[in-house]
């Protein structure tokens, strides 16, 4: 009988019994034989342990004739087996279409609002000008048109039915009182007409963003993607994330692993402290302490997930599983939905997870190091490369498929080329790939262990 997802989850806790080294004292034996085999398994390799504690839990998991398998953590998916035709509909259908244009009229929407409010205040001091000249209004009233109003001028207008940019009076200059005398002047009209039209954009801008929202949060079955590469390439970032962005992101969810030896930039950090706007600069204020605080608790949300120990592990498990908090992390960024980082010990365990846990699996063969081989070498020992779709740029083909000829399985294996804009050489067979891989995964319900 297979063991729940949520059992293993609960069952993978570190054991302060288990971390001394030597013999366990009879009351740490009591507790240990009380634990059941998934608890059990998970104690047996779990990095938090040592290594005389991983022993004895494993010798009395061996005893009772279970298996070290029964404290693998597959997350389920959400996709639902389905014929390919059903498949490509679900990731390039209507509710593709839908989430795509809406963003793209809500983009249109946001920079003609942008066009509409600069033309409408252009037009203001050519329709006072030509309001004076006609006589609309007075010269004494043109010479204040920028002076603040009064609340007695702001309580009549309002009553009068003028529009105002602002519901405060402190915030309303004397000239939005001024335009509606001077509408019949030319400059006037087509001050009024950019103004409504405003209106009505920024009325798009809403309408679609909610479209675009909704569609994007509740979007029911994503696949999830393993991308498998080399970071700090800077050659390869610009091309690997148009890729990402362009056929990789209609899939669904993306998962990178961080590189271990991946040498960040020393004062990197000092970017996030330095405000580019007032909504940067609230964020700093507000936002970043709480994230602070929150990633104490929880150190897979709120930014790219840390695992560094059991609690992580779970914690890892369990947002892979929260599917609009992670429809939303896609929709919002061009690249990864997000990035795993773990420390040495618990590195093997959450390449584990996320294997399990993948619908399909790309890896990128455009730089083959220490790192890709080793993710290979597991590709071909647990027969996974048929769940796995080979990727590598056009003017590094040679040596991908080089490193492909080592591995029998690979070896009559497609791979799939793109340019160094991001463009699939074979878009269609690209993509027929995935959802041939994605299929498989569905048919098969395949776990491996590492």
């Amino acid at each position: 009988m297979t063991t729940p997802f949520k059992t293993r989850i609960k069952a993978f806790r570190t054991r302060s019994f288990l971390k001394q080294d030597g013999e366990l004292p009879p009351q740490a034996r009591n507790k240990l034989e009380a634990l059941t085999q998934p608890q059990l398994a998970a104690a047996a390799i779990n990095p938090d342990h040592s290594e005389d504690g991983r022993a004895h839990a494993s010798r009395l998991l061996a005893s009772r004739g279970g298996s070290l398998d029964e404290a693998e953590i597959i997350v389920p998916g959400f996709v639902k087996p389905a014929d390919m035709d059903a498949l490509r509909k679900r990731f390039f259908g209507v509710s593709r279409q839908i989430r795509k244009w809406s963003g793209v009229l809500a983009l249109l929407c946001f920079i003609g609002a942008f066009v509409a409010v600069g033309f409408s205040e252009e037009l203001k001091a050519p329709a006072l000008e030509q309001g004076l000249e006609a006589g609309l209004i007075t010269q004494a009233e043109y010479n204040q048109r920028t002076r603040g109003v009064t609340d007695e001028e702001f309580d009549a207008a309002r009553a009068a039915g003028v529009e105002m940019s602002s519901a405060f009076s402190s915030d309303v200059l004397f000239e939005e009182l001024l335009l509606p005398k001077v509408r019949d002047t030319p400059a006037g009209r087509n001050q009024a007409l950019a103004q409504s039209i405003t209106w009505v954009v920024i009325s798009g801008l809403v309408l679609f963003t909610l479209i675009w929202l909704a569609s994007s949060a509740l979007r029911r079955q994503p696949a999830r993607l393993l991308l498998l590469r080399k970071f700090n390439d800077k050659e390869l970032a610009k091309s690997m994330e148009h890729v990402i962005t362009d056929e990789l992101r209609p899939f669904g969810h993306i998962v990178t692993l961080s590189d271990k030896h991946i040498r960040r930039a020393r004062f990197a950090w000092l970017a996030y402290l330095i405000p580019t706007n007032f909504l940067s600069l609230a964020l700093i204020f507000i936002w970043l302490p709480l994230r602070l605080i929150l990633r104490q608790f929880n150190r897979s949300k709120h930014g790219a997930a840390f695992v560094g120990n059991a609690r992580d592990y779970r914690n890892l498990a369990k947002r892979l599983r929260d599917r609009m908090a992670l429809n939303m992390e896609v929709a919002m960024t061009s690249k990864e939905a997000f990035i795993v980082r773990t420390d040495d010990d618990w590195w093997k365990l959450v390449v584990s997870l996320l294997m399990n846990s993948a619908d399909v699996m790309v890896v990128d063969l455009s730089n083959v190091t220490q790192g890709t081989q080793w993710e290979l070498e597991r590709l071909d020992r647990l027969g996974f490369f048929e769940r796995a779709v080979l990727t590598v740029r056009n003017d590094r083909e040679a040596a991908a498929r080089a490193a492909m000829s080592g591995f029998r399985a690979a070896q009559n294996a497609n791979l799939y080329v793109y340019d160094k804009l991001g463009d699939m050489s074979d878009r269609d067979g690209f993509r027929d790939a995935m959802l041939a891989a994605i299929n498989r995964t569905l048919e098969s319900g395949a776990r491996i262990a590492i």
